[in-house]
């Protein structure tokens, strides 16, 4: 007896095996049609569920499905554990197809996997081997009565593949003889499915108006995301738009200190003029001081302040002392003093003013 003689013999109902393109009949057909999607056909993946309560748990699974799933329409399974949920996916669309050309109305569709051998219980200790299908290899890890891996394979698979299997599981081996080697064992399947499902219609189709479903769903979170990102571009536009105004601003100081710099410079140069033409009595003092020299003297220095006066003059008909005599008798002239200046080349007077000379009351 074949396997699939031996796997038709522990039901009672017609078990239709479906591959990629074709399709086992059962040999004697009596009671209800079932349709079976080998392990080759589906896809398998587990969604951890672990940081969600289980009255989450049920719609969640199903918006990752719809996000997983690669099929315009598609059926899966459900197989619900403690922290999370194995899923197994496969194209409706070509098993409808297959379905109407065998002319049978299945009673049910489930995957080949929740036939294949049955649930260990176990302990905390990994029970791993891999199981021969209708059409390959289904390699499980089962711990403390939960499946934690699966893996498929065409054909039997190498210690290599068998390797980077636990590898890729993380499964720390013991130097266990058992598993340094692959433990096939060969076709178990079950008189009824070894899951226990709380997922209602646990074999269910994804169409595309769920999709659309799931669109709806995401919709107010994609006109918050909408809102954000246009309110972000808003504000790049107008941190740009600053940008240039504070540059523009900028150009402008630049302008007015520059000409700041050159009023104060021209300021300098009036202060400057100011100083030696403070007032116009000033013009009338320095006649006064020049027409009281003898011939051959020349006015080599002269230092103006507010109430004093410095001269210095080059002569050789005088002394310093004559000076003094001279510029004491004029009338506003006070404290005359004179020196020799540049040796005796030169000489300085010194003298104060009054007020009243220089145009101020």
């Amino acid at each position: 007896m074949n396997m699939l003689e031996r796997l038709q013999s522990h039901f009672s109902d017609n078990l239709y095996f479906q591959l990629f393109d074709e399709v086992i009949e059962p040999a004697g057909k009596t009671g209800n049609d079932v349709w079976v999607v080998a392990r080759s056909v589906c896809l398998c993946r587990y969604f951890d569920l672990s940081n969600l309560p289980q009255s989450r748990r049920k719609k969640a699974v199903e918006y990752d499905i719809l996000r997983w799933n690669p099929f315009a329409e598609s059926g899966y399974y459900v197989h619900l554990q403690s922290k999370g949920a194995y899923v197994w996916l496969w194209d409706k669309a070509n098993t409808d197809q297959l379905i109407a050309a065998s002319g049978i109305t299945p009673s049910n569709i489930i995957p080949e996997s929740i036939l294949l051998g049955e649930r260990r219980v176990g302990n905390d200790k990994p029970d791993i081997f891999a199981l021969k299908t209708i059409s390959g290899y289904d390699a499980r890890i089962w711990q403390n009565g939960e499946l934690l891996a699966s893996q498929y394979w065409p054909i039997e698979p190498t210690q290599n593949d068998w390797q980077t299997f636990l590898r890729d599981n993380q499964v720390q081996l013991e130097h266990d003889e058992a598993y340094e080697r692959l433990p096939i064992h060969e076709c178990e399947y079950s008189k009824r499915v070894w899951t226990e499902t709380t997922v209602e219609g646990m074999t269910s189709v994804l169409r595309n108006g769920n999709r659309k479903m799931l669109a709806l769903a995401l919709l107010p979170f994609l006109c918050i995301w909408s809102w954000d990102v246009s309110c972000l571009w808003q504000a790049s536009n107008q941190i740009e738009q600053l940008e240039s105004d504070i540059q523009q601003k900028m150009v402008e100081i630049d302008t007015i200190l520059s000409a700041r710099t050159r009023s104060l410079a021209k300021l300098e140069e009036i202060n400057q003029m100011q100083s030696v033409y403070a007032s116009p009595r000033q013009m009338q003092l320095m006649a006064t001081v020049v027409n009281n020299f003898t011939e051959g003297t020349h006015l080599m220095e002269w230092h103006f302040s507010v109430d004093k006066l410095q001269f210095a003059v080059e002569t050789a008909e005088r002394s310093p002392l004559e000076y003094v005599n001279v510029y004491r008798k004029l009338e506003g002239f006070h404290e005359v003093t004179a020196n020799y200046h540049r040796g005796k080349k030169q000489i300085m007077v010194t003298l104060t003013l009054p007020s009243m000379l220089l145009g101020t009351k």
